[in-house]
């Protein structure tokens, strides 16, 4: 596969994930829940997501879990640096 066809495939999929997820918020948002309700309500959806997805990387990875924990684990880091930068900006 050529590098190009590698870049559109990752443009597609996020593409595919981010709609994705303006859809389900605004799904979770119709239920109509408020105050705590509606952060429990969106905390047990998200990690419903979660799971599903981490089934579904184990299954289209051969159930490679060693893989799947170093990939949570700099995704956990990225957030952290982005977390830390976005605050150093704000002191600024």
């Amino acid at each position: 596969m050529e590098k190009y066809e590698i870049r559109e495939i990752a443009d597609e999929a996020e593409m595919i994930v981010q709609d994705h997820c303006a859809r389900l918020m605004k799904t979770i948002g119709e239920f109509g829940y408020s105050g705590d309700q509606k952060i429990a309500f969106v905390q047990v959806a998200l990690s419903q997501l979660l799971g599903g997805s981490l089934d579904l990387w184990l299954e289209t990875h051969g159930g490679d879990a060693e893989t799947l924990g170093r990939f949570v684990s700099a995704r956990v880091d990225a957030k952290k640096h982005r977390d830390e930068d976005a605050k150093k900006r704000d002191l600024h």
